[in-house]
């Protein structure tokens, strides 16, 4: 079974790696260094200082109440972590790790513990952007 997975892991990052880009003159760019630097000049390219357009700030016409309030701030639990991955497409594009939400779904009982303290993590401490101080939220 250990082997099994291996396999899967390598064959999804190898169907994963881009081997080649075509530019728009018809050249084709197959050098690793090559479309990496293409990659990254791109995407320079695109989303420059001067194409930016930020979204405009928009005022919500309706404050919370204390019950929303007590909602949005109740402690995560593992049960809420459950019923939201079990509504989730197992099928769904993988993350980061290379892992799709199936394989958090089949693997929940072994997974649930780790899943639950690296939510708790991230929703205890916030570092919302425009500010490099943490917000703790508790």
């Amino acid at each position: 079974m250990h082997k099994i997975f291996l396999y899967s892991i390598r064959s999804r990052k190898s169907n994963n790696t881009l081997r080649k880009v075509v530019l728009p003159d018809g050249t084709e760019l197959e050098e690793a260094r090559e479309v990496q630097h293409y990659t990254v000049e791109y995407y320079k390219t695109l989303l420059n200082k001067e194409s930016y357009q930020p979204l405009p700030k928009l005022s919500a016409a309706r404050t919370l109440t204390e019950e929303d309030n007590r909602f949005l701030c109740a402690e995560i639990t593992v049960e809420e972590i459950a019923v939201n991955l079990k509504q989730m497409k197992g099928d769904s594009s993988p993350g980061p790790d290379g892992f799709t939400v199936g394989f958090f779904q089949h693997c929940w009982e072994v997974v649930k513990d780790d899943l639950y303290q690296q939510s708790r993590n991230f929703l205890t401490v916030v570092n919302f952007s425009g500010s490099s101080t943490p917000l703790s939220l508790h």
